[in-house]
């Protein structure tokens, strides 16, 4: 939400749209001629984080929460990237220049009509929320013999393949946390193949998972990949991916290694050894946690594509438990720990609190805790419903305000 692109705001919003830069455009600095000031207005205008990031700064006194009051013209712009990724339409700013959006009820009816005929645009917080925000995390910088017989446009295909899935969810049954047991998925012929499914065309169609082994949007090549290795099994950095994502935990500073005896240890699974090699108590304080999680997934390939055995055959042990805030989590694998995760309050928390910072652009503080505590109690109760989570956030007094810096 903090960092995507933004419109320029119209000028009856602000009568200093550009306040920063101003300067340049009068100082002699800026050049001897009319056409070194146009570039310097223009350079400065494009370098500006007034143009490359979407900000509200506020009007008025600091209040003694350290945080100011939103323009009309602000508070559109934060519902219109919140709901639509976009800048505001014309109705929206029709309702900021009448002053409607100060109020809770002027904002949830631009809310309403924003929602209705279509779904919540929600794709940049999905993304956000499934730690795809990184370029380097694409299917394309996997190791070329992970990628071989693979078509060349197929990090493109998964990530539409992805981003209709999500469309289609959250269309029908309008609940984010419902995109962790999907058993539906929209493919062409190459996302298929990775999933194992029979699809011929290279237009894209729904399809139904295997849910013996697969459900839900953690386990779609576009996910997985992002937090697989580039070429081979490495199952902590997907568990890291589920504690602190799906979960919402925190995780310390890396310790030192202690020295292993790799001799000794040549002939165990993979999950034998990781698990020898992180027993001391200094590894433990993470790996307790990133460890069984990360273990669900071992039998899928950095593509995402499952597989039945390690290269000497052995099974995969996928079998695990998370200790969660007033539960213990047991599971048989990836699809059966992310069917229970899309049932479990934790996961309905965490996706309030993810929410929170991404409607917001800054992590909660104290100040924030009722807010956040609200949002988490309707996540909860409505079981991660975009409708009403969003609706729980336009309807707040802490959407209208922004924090000050200091």
């Amino acid at each position: 939400m903090l960092w995507s692109s933004r419109s320029l705001r119209p000028a009856a919003s602000s009568a200093r749209p550009f306040p920063r830069i101003s300067w340049r455009v009068v100082s002699s600095a800026a050049g001897g001629t009319a056409n070194e000031r146009l570039v310097t207005l223009i350079t400065s205008a494009l370098t500006s984080s007034y143009f490359r990031y979407r900000t509200e700064i506020g009007t008025g006194a600091v209040a003694e929460d350290g945080t100011r009051a939103l323009t009309e013209y602000e508070i559109a712009t934060r519902l219109s990237f919140l709901v639509g990724e976009s800048g505001p339409d014309e109705a929206l700013l029709a309702a900021a220049q009448a002053g409607d959006l100060s109020s809770a009820k002027g904002r949830l009816r631009q809310l309403d009509r924003l929602l209705t005929g279509a779904p919540a645009g929600m794709h940049g917080f999905v993304l956000d929320w499934m730690g795809l925000v990184d370029p380097d995390s694409s299917i394309d910088q996997k190791n070329p013999d992970v990628l071989s017989e693979t078509p060349t446009d197929l990090s493109a295909r998964a990530e539409e393949s992805l981003a209709r899935t999500i469309d289609q969810v959250l269309e029908r049954e309008g609940s984010l946390l419902a995109l962790l047991s999907t058993k539906e998925v929209v493919v062409d012929s190459a996302v298929a193949g990775l999933l194992g499914l029979s699809a011929e065309s290279s237009t894209f169609e729904n399809a139904t998972l295997d849910t013996a082994t697969r459900q839900g949007i953690l386990l779609h090549p576009a996910v997985l990949s992002a937090h697989t290795a580039e070429g081979g099994a490495a199952p902590f950095p997907v568990g890291k991916f589920i504690y602190e994502h799906v979960l919402c935990g925190t995780l310390g500073p890396i310790p030192m290694l202690p020295a292993v005896d790799e001799q000794a240890l040549a002939d165990l699974t993979l999950r034998e050894y990781l698990d020898q090699t992180t027993a001391p108590a200094a590894c433990q304080s993470c790996h307790q946690h990133i460890g069984p999680p990360g273990y669900a997934f071992l039998s899928f390939d950095p593509l995402g594509r499952y597989v039945e055995a390690d290269v000497r055959g052995r099974p995969f042990d996928t079998r695990g438990e998370l200790t969660l805030k007033d539960s213990t989590l047991k599971f048989e694998g990836a699809a059966d720990m992310s069917r229970q995760l899309a049932a479990h309050p934790d996961t309905a928390r965490c996706v309030a609190r993810r929410l929170f910072r991404w409607t917001y652009g800054h992590f909660e503080a104290d100040e924030d805790q009722t807010h956040l505590a609200s949002l988490e109690e309707v996540s909860v109760s409505k079981l991660g419903s975009v409708r009403a989570l969003l609706t729980a956030i336009v309807s707040s007094k802490s959407f209208v305000r922004v924090r000050v810096q200091p």
